[in-house]
């Protein structure tokens, strides 16, 4: 902690006390620049012990929900006809079924059963015969999980990074239950962001160097420059030179839809963070997420010293 010129144990103490009171992680103190803050604005903050609260409130009691979320191919295979692409559970594939599903693709996503930030995905070129046979022996030896074919983004999305495919984040909230002092068999959207790739990572995860910006939820348009855990700020893509703040994401009113159509299908009730890719066809479902982030919503604001907490205040 050089900025703030305490010792190791001043350090230690001042972690404790914020994590105990606010709820902050280590990684979101440093991210957050929490020593430069009093206790009542680092109250004002958006932190993993709110997230914690509403996942508690509207997540807990649903266990297959968060079960689907959790495990890649249950998700997959629930999601048919809004995922846009091809899959294959690697539990008991054999070659016969792998190449008859992937045979076509040029491109190929491996990600392991509980990745976390894009954590052990792989990515495979497999445009012959000889490639997707190489592709099938290095799987075989990956631990459980899914290969999917790669998602073809829309144009205007790819301009911010050629080789990760550039995703949106959108969190919601849906119940059913009148208690939870919320209008009820709606989808409440209270934020949404787009990642984007930074390097030359096939993936756009925060964690793995990517930047993000936040959307604005009715309009698609991106009302903030890029940011990252290091409170870098992007006004235009530091590699491709995209302009960030004002781009309008293509489809994403439909990006929206297939959240209610998907929640609505199998009445899903809790707090709960949308992967959506954009192509040239419209939007697609990635994943959902029982632990959607708070980061995305509070980092744009970091330098600015602004809390984001007043937007869950309503839901908690």
């Amino acid at each position: 902690m050089n900025e703030s010129g305490w010792t190791r144990s001043d350090t230690l103490e001042k972690l404790r006390h914020a994590r105990e009171t606010n709820g902050v992680s280590t990684k979101l103190y440093y991210a957050y620049r929490f020593w430069e803050l009093s206790e009542e604005e680092q109250a004002t903050y958006f932190t993993n012990g709110i997230g914690r609260e509403l996942s508690e409130k509207y997540s807990e009691e649903f266990v297959i929900n968060r079960m689907m979320f959790y495990h890649k191919n249950f998700f997959l295979d629930k999601a048919e006809g809004f995922i846009g692409r091809k899959w294959l559970s690697t539990v008991n594939m054999n070659w016969e079924q792998f190449n008859k599903i992937f045979s076509e693709e040029k491109k190929i996503i491996y990600k392991p059963q509980a990745d976390f930030g894009g954590e052990g995905v792989k990515v495979f070129n497999c445009d012959n015969k000889e490639t997707l046979r190489k592709a099938y022996s290095e799987i075989e030896k990956l631990p459980f999980g899914v290969i999917e074919s790669f998602v073809n983004q829309h144009p205007d999305m790819q301009q911010f990074s050629k080789k990760s495919v550039n995703t949106l984040r959108i969190v919601t909230i849906r119940t059913n239950n009148p208690e939870k002092g919320i209008e009820t068999g709606k989808i409440h959207f209270i934020y949404g962001a787009m990642r984007m790739g930074s390097d030359d990572s096939y993936t756009d995860n925060l964690s793995s160097g990517g930047l993000m910006a936040l959307i604005d939820i009715d309009t698609g348009i991106l009302t903030t420059p890029g940011t990252d855990y290091s409170n870098r700020i992007c006004y235009s893509h530091p590699i491709t030179g995209a302009k960030i703040k004002g781009f309008h994401v293509p489809f994403f009113k439909e990006a929206k839809q297939i959240i209610i159509d998907f929640s609505e299908k199998y009445d899903i009730e809790g707090y709960y963070g949308w992967d959506i890719a954009i192509t040239e066809n419209g939007a697609i479902l990635i994943e959902g997420n029982n632990a959607p982030g708070m980061e995305l919503l509070q980092l744009p604001y970091v330098l600015e010293k602004k809390g984001m907490k007043h937007i869950l205040d309503p839901y908690l």
